[in-house]
């Protein structure tokens, strides 16, 4: 078996699907039109934050709140530097509010059943 068999087999997705899926969160803007400016800023800041290998659907959810809590922090967890994005600096609940978001994100972007193994790992996380 392949490795990008065994990846889709395990519910990750491959690095070829993780690239387009980048792609198409740096320009969620497309995917999500009827979303404000600032979501689709964070669909950039969060393509570039994704690593370039096999993705699980839990990852795709802790990577987006990861990089959620780094912009209401305006400091990156990874580094320590500060963050220079147009999301730095807003309140609380506008972090809130795009977290709640992460499936309706992930369903824009990834394909069904992946989008769907996102909902799950979103749903467990409130629990």
């Amino acid at each position: 078996m392949t490795p990008q068999n065994e990846a889709t087999r395990k519910g990750n997705l491959p690095v070829s699907q993780v690239m387009e899926m980048k792609g198409k969160l740096a320009h969620l803007d497309v995917h999500m039109p009827d979303s404000d400016h600032y979501l689709h800023s964070f669909g950039k800041f969060l393509s570039k934050r994704i690593c370039d290998h096999q993705l699980a659907p839990a990852g795709f959810h802790t990577a987006a709140q990861l990089a959620l809590f780094d912009l209401e922090r305006g400091k990156d967890g990874y580094t320590g530097e500060p963050i220079r994005h147009d999301l730095v600096g807003f309140p609380p609940f506008v972090f809130r509010t795009y977290a709640l978001m992460i499936p309706e994100i992930a369903s824009a972007v990834c394909p069904p059943k992946f989008a769907a193994a996102v909902k799950d790992a979103f749903e467990k996380s409130k629990q």
